[in-house]
């Protein structure tokens, strides 16, 4: 089971990405002790206006075609999304370093309902029955990607349930994947207000994490996350 990178944020920084940006006014990103999925820290993003906050990493995997990803990851949003519509909230995005626009990623928007962004071919992809995102509680997200040019697919999994498939769509960049980065934070607009949340435990690995059985027993054990699905 190839693990292309995980991020528990348990050294109070961000020494296990290769760095964080932010863009706009008042926007940030910052360890956090307020709240953990696992251990002491988080990683908290802090939202005023239009812009980005994320941390990132570069050059992590070098997948071809019929590779499989999953980007796994948990996350808390306190209160509802009180921003203009349209707004995005993306959480994770595998992208090809040099073509910042051949990205995949995930946002979320102001009815709390995950959707999906494949930039190779324009497309959104929404859930077919909405399922709107579990308020001020860890929630896991999942975005699984197998890689083709041709015959690629997509899917969203919330709380072990998935929730989006999309198949025989192009999700490959180029030829190769290489030299993919990955970044997890927010990108897009203004929110009508300040708003913050929260993300731990991310993972990128060739196969799915976050199970029925390992969201079950976490809610049963919240304190024991790691004694469950290898986290």
């Amino acid at each position: 089971m190839p693990i292309y990178g995980e991020y528990h944020f348990e050294t109070g920084d961000f020494s296990e990405w290769d760095g964080t940006e932010a863009s706009g006014t008042g926007n940030s990103i910052a360890v956090s002790s307020v709240r953990a999925k696992a251990g002491t820290y988080s990683a908290k993003v802090h939202i005023e206006s239009s812009g980005k906050a994320r941390c990132y990493d570069y050059n992590i995997m070098d997948l071809g075609a019929g590779s499989n990803i999953w980007a796994s990851g948990w996350f808390f949003f306190p209160t509802g999304f009180d921003v203009d519509s349209g707004i995005h909230w993306a959480i994770l995005y595998p992208q090809q370093t040099g073509s910042p626009y051949q990205s995949i990623r995930v946002h979320i928007n102001d009815a709390e309902e995950l959707r999906v962004y494949n930039a190779l071919n324009a497309a959104w992809h929404d859930q077919a029955s909405p399922i709107a995102v579990p308020l001020n509680e860890w929630v896991g997200i999942e975005l699984y990607i197998y890689a083709h040019d041709t015959n690629g697919q997509i899917e969203l999994w919330q709380n072990g349930g998935r929730i989006i498939e999309v198949s025989g769509i192009d999700t490959m960049p180029s030829t190769n994947w290489s030299n993919l980065y990955a970044g997890c934070g927010y990108m897009g607009g203004t929110p009508s207000s300040t708003y913050e949340f929260w993300f731990d435990e991310i993972y990128l690995q060739d196969e799915q994490k976050i199970t029925p059985a390992v969201v079950q027993a976490i809610r049963l054990n919240p304190l024991g996350l790691r004694r469950f699905g290898g986290f």
